[in-house]
């Protein structure tokens, strides 16, 4: 699935494996394990059928975003933009505690 992500910060945690902006090590690994599930997809429809993952459409001022799951405490939120041709892509805005929203 074609994806890209607007976090300068994600960027860097994704590419470098040293760089944990702060989380603890086995979150900033689950994120990097998310983003090559993320790739491994066909599109979104993979993602929303995968379960533990709990794709989710956010609500209220944030009704044209998504989530879906890092650990228990922190999800990775995206929107769905058109990428043309009948494809889409997952644009990834942030990481963020679940429960602070």
């Amino acid at each position: 699935m074609l994806y890209l992500s607007t976090d300068k910060t994600l960027q860097k945690m994704e590419r470098d494996p040293n760089f944990d902006n702060g989380f603890s090590h086995a979150v900033a690994d689950k994120f990097r394990m998310r983003i090559q599930q993320i790739v491994a997809a066909d599109n979104e429809n993979d993602l929303r059928n995968n379960g533990p993952l709990h794709f989710e459409k956010l609500k209220g001022k944030r009704k044209h975003q998504y989530s879906i799951r890092i650990d228990r405490s922190f999800r990775l939120v995206f929107q769905i933009e058109s990428a043309g041709a009948d494809l889409n892509r997952l644009a990834i805005t942030g990481m963020e505690n679940y429960h602070r929203g």
